[in-house]
């Protein structure tokens, strides 16, 4: 449950990176739009000077205080962080467009009103372009807040992880000494069930063999009452019995020698099972130090890429700011 919750973290923070990103890059076309229009504004056509009237000099005495005050709050707003006022809103208010292709001005009349209206276009872009400074700069700082965010919900994952597998190990170390426990006692059982059997079998050979006392015994009582050749049955009958007595004790000793046979297999068994069980460790061990290899070195080449994309934006973002738009 916790690792699926990780997880889910971890993907709320790419998505969170994802969208300062994105904004960043919004905001790049919301510049270039700018100087567009600042250019269009620039190169627009002049009305005829049958257009000019006195409404201009009337209309021009109320623009400039007025622009004089926006120009203020527009550098107020700028210097607060915390707002975020969209671009398009300042580029929306009336103050801030030319009033040239409304009012029919003529700007050759008098020096001073071309250098007042140069000195407003270039105050009023430097405000704007002192605003998209801002605005930058708090997106960047929020998308190095993210990242080092997601780096430390990564380390923390990372820490989790390992522990759940040394646990999964000892898991399955435990279940490995079950099952070698379990089959001991299999063997042990099946040994003792053929330990029986020979057992039977024996006790069986033992029954047969006091038969064959019991009808030797009778035999020599009737062989007692007979001749020599009694004695040789009887000399025969003990002869036998001693055979079977040296094939007991052989088959004895036979059985001594199997159990200690079965005794060191069991022990080359058990020692040859212990050498594959530490082969697979050591081996499970080296994959996965490759694997978390493997993790970190993707991990490196991601954060490589994005920090070249951040650099590919500022120095686009620099050039932008460096270039200058034509003069008319």
């Amino acid at each position: 449950m916790s690792n699926h919750s990780l997880l889910n973290k971890e993907r709320d923070f790419l998505e969170l990176n994802k969208e300062l990103e994105d904004k960043v890059k919004s905001l790049m076309v919301e510049v270039d739009t700018i100087i567009s229009k600042q250019e269009d504004v620039i190169r627009s056509p002049r009305r005829p000077s049958y257009m000019r009237s006195r409404r201009y000099k009337s209309k021009l005495k109320e623009s400039l205080p007025t622009t004089e005050s926006d120009e203020e709050q527009l550098s107020d707003s700028n210097d607060d962080d915390d707002d975020h006022v969209p671009v398009e809103a300042f580029l929306k208010n009336g103050h801030f467009k030319e009033r040239t292709s409304e009012e029919g001005c003529d700007y050759d009349d008098t020096d001073g009103h071309d250098g007042s209206r140069k000195k407003k276009k270039r105050s009023t872009k430097e405000t704007i372009i002192r605003f998209l400074k801002a605005q930058v700069t708090r997106l960047q700082a929020d998308l190095q807040a993210a990242q080092y965010e997601s780096k430390k919900k990564t380390e923390s994952y990372k820490e989790l992880e390992g522990e759940i597998k040394k646990h999964e190990q000892k898991r399955e170390k435990l279940q490995n000494q079950l099952a070698s426990q379990k089959e001991t006692i299999l063997k042990a059982e099946v040994s003792n069930n053929e330990l029986q059997a020979r057992i039977q079998t024996q006790n069986a050979e033992i029954v047969s063999l006091k038969k064959e006392i019991e009808n030797l015994k009778k035999d020599l009582k009737s062989l007692n009452q007979i001749s020599s050749n009694s004695d040789l049955r009887l000399n025969r009958s003990l002869e036998e019995n001693e055979k079977l007595r040296s094939s007991l004790r052989t088959s004895q000793a036979e059985e001594k020698e199997l159990r200690e046979q079965i005794r060191k297999l069991q022990e080359e068994k058990r020692l040859a099972l212990k050498n594959a069980e530490k082969q697979r460790t050591d081996i499970f061990q080296a994959f996965k130090k490759q694997t978390q290899l493997v993790d970190n070195l993707k991990k490196q080449k991601a954060y490589l890429e994005a920090s070249k994309e951040i650099q590919f934006i500022e120095e686009d973002f620099t050039r932008l700011l460096e270039w200058k738009p034509d003069k008319v």
